[in-house]
């Protein structure tokens, strides 16, 4: 019986444009989790067919690019503008095939560059940051892991700020631990205590057990480091 391909290609119609091209994704039979990092980046068993590097269509005609959370809607005035600032300046390439990092890297930055364009709500542009950081943490280039939290959590803190986040289904509580946690990967750790603090607070009232206790775990993590003291699991109940 003949092995059914980890990768498909899949219809995409650019949402700029209107132009169909052909994309290829990961079938999720093919993946196998390894692990869920602490601040929700997936480590699959197989990184090369990770479906992080298929996460964004590149339109080859117009060169908008987008994920399916961003919105199909246009103004005439974001319009005018990636017509202006993406579509006169494309020179066409194609993403349609098996995609290295260094090629994912690349979407993942003309959606940033067409996301900003659009104006789409700051929660999907930190979600592209925080996903161009978790590539750069598997190709372990640190320097721009950090760079790219550091634009993910401006975002995330600006959207908690603003309340566009509540558009995309994202609970305030997982904003919050989210905010905790790549602020504690920044070395930021007073600001990531008042975070953890803002969800551990929260356990009676919300049914998110699991990133409450996931919160207490983190904030004795920043607490050991910022002082040496330790604290015995039992102190949960």
């Amino acid at each position: 019986m003949a092995e059914i391909p980890s990768l498909y290609e899949k219809k995409i119609t650019c949402t700029f444009c209107e132009h169909t091209f052909q994309t290829m994704k990961v079938r999720t039979r093919a993946l196998k989790v390894k692990k869920i990092e602490t601040d929700f980046c997936t480590i699959y068993e197989d990184e090369s067919i990770s479906p992080y590097l298929y996460f964004v269509n590149v339109c080859p005609k117009c060169g908008f690019s987008f994920t399916e959370q961003f919105s199909p809607y246009f103004t005439k005035e974001s319009k005018d503008e990636i017509h202006e600032k993406i579509e006169m300046h494309w020179k066409s390439r194609e993403f349609s095939s098996e995609r290295s990092y260094d090629d994912a890297i690349i979407t993942y930055k003309l959606a940033l560059i067409s996301a900003q364009t659009k104006h789409e709500p700051m929660i999907i542009i930190a979600g592209l940051y925080m996903r161009l950081a978790w590539l750069y943490r598997k190709l372990q280039n640190e320097e721009q892991e950090q760079r790219f939290l550091r634009l993910s959590l401006q975002s995330y803190e600006e959207s908690y700020g603003n309340g566009d986040y509540s558009s995309k289904g994202m609970a305030t509580i997982r904003l919050e631990y989210l905010i905790g946690e790549i602020n504690f990967r920044l070395g930021k750790f007073q600001e990531a205590l008042q975070f953890y603090n803002r969800v551990v607070s929260q356990e009676k009232q919300t049914t998110e057990r699991a990133l409450v206790k996931q919160a207490r775990q983190q904030w004795r993590a920043v607490r050991t480091l910022m002082t040496g003291e330790t604290f015995r699991e039992e102190e949960d109940d």
